[in-house]
C-alpha cells in the first residue's frame, strides 16, 4: 500500500499548504485594512487590498467559466460520439471466467486471497 501511503502524504501536505496560504491572506488583509483612524470605514478609496480581492475573485471566475467549457466539451464528446464511451465490465465475472478457464501458470499463486478479500468488500 506503498500509493496509498503516498497520496496521504500528498493530500496532507495539499491541506497545509492550503491552510498556509488562507492563513497568510488573512494576515495581509488584516495589515492592509488596518488603519490608525479607528472611525473610518469606507473613504471610497481603491487601494491593493480591493485591488488583491478583485485579482483572487476573477481567478475563480476564470476556472469556473473554464471547468464548465470542459465539462460540457466531455458530457458533449461523451453522449454524441462512439469513440469516447466507456463500456461497462463486470470484473467479478471476469475473474471467475478467468478462474474457471484456468491452466497451469495463469494465475499467480495468491489469487484465492484476492478472491476472498473481494468477497468481503464487494458483498
Amino acid at each position: 500500500m506503498l500509493t496509498e501511503a503516498n497520496y496521504e502524504e500528498f493530500r496532507a501536505n495539499v491541506l497545509f499548504i492550503w491552510i498556509c496560504c488562507n492563513g497568510a491572506y488573512f494576515y495581509i488583509v488584516l495589515k492592509l485594512t488596518s488603519s490608525g483612524d479607528p472611525t473610518l470605514i469606507n473613504d471610497g478609496s481603491f487601494g491593493p487590498l480591493q485591488g488583491f480581492t478583485i485579482f483572487l475573485a476573477w481567478i475563480v471566475v476564470f476556472r469556473v467559466f473554464f471547468a464548465s467549457i470542459y465539462i460540457c466539451k466531455w458530457k458533449w464528446r461523451y453522449a454524441f460520439n462512439p469513440a469516447y464511451k466507456v463500456g461497462m465490465y463486470n470484473l467479478e465475472r471476469t475473474y471467475r471466467n478467468m478462474r474457471k478457464n484456468k491452466r497451469d501458470g495463469d494465475l499467480s499463486s495468491d489469487d484465492e486471497e484476492i478472491y476472498e478479500a473481494a468477497k468481503r468488500i464487494y458483498k
